[in-house]
């Protein structure tokens, strides 16, 4: 059986200044950044980090403000399933009347860290570009 590489807190907060990302911690503990917005989307996108002691690494997205209407819900449902077919990852799904991705995998113990900053950007990119889909489609 495989070994499973454990990150940190600490270790994935030092990974993700190395890629230039700033990052706080929540109530809870909960790594988290801002993407702020911008002429592509205009709502804050908020990511947060979850490396649990099982190995598994996750990563949420939710857009700050971007929320549903019951009009909008059955549309939306449509786009996130469109979504989720077709891209290989994230998730996407509605929670609370809100727009919602995640991400979750494991590690093998020999991964190195360009490998998990590599995978964490293309997470990021994934999620931000879906947001401003999600925008241009939803009308929002």
């Amino acid at each position: 059986m495989t070994e499973i590489k454990h990150i940190g807190r600490d270790e994935l907060q030092t990974l993700l200044a190395g890629m230039d990302i700033d990052c706080a911690v929540d109530s809870k503990g909960t790594l988290y950044c801002v993407f702020p917005a911008d002429d592509d989307f205009d709502h804050d996108v908020v990511f947060y980090f979850t490396p649990d002691d099982d190995g598994w690494f996750g990563i949420e997205a939710v857009a700050d403000g971007f929320d549903l209407s019951e009009d909008e819900i059955g549309h939306a449902l449509v786009f996130c399933n469109d979504f989720s077919r077709r891209a290989r990852l994230p998730k996407a799904f509605i929670a609370n009347g809100r727009l919602k991705l995640d991400q979750w995998t494991v590690f093998p113990e020999a991964t190195d860290d360009e490998y998990i900053s590599q995978y964490i950007e293309l997470v990021l990119t994934m999620c931000w570009s879906f947001f401003v889909n999600a925008k241009q489609k939803l009308n929002n």
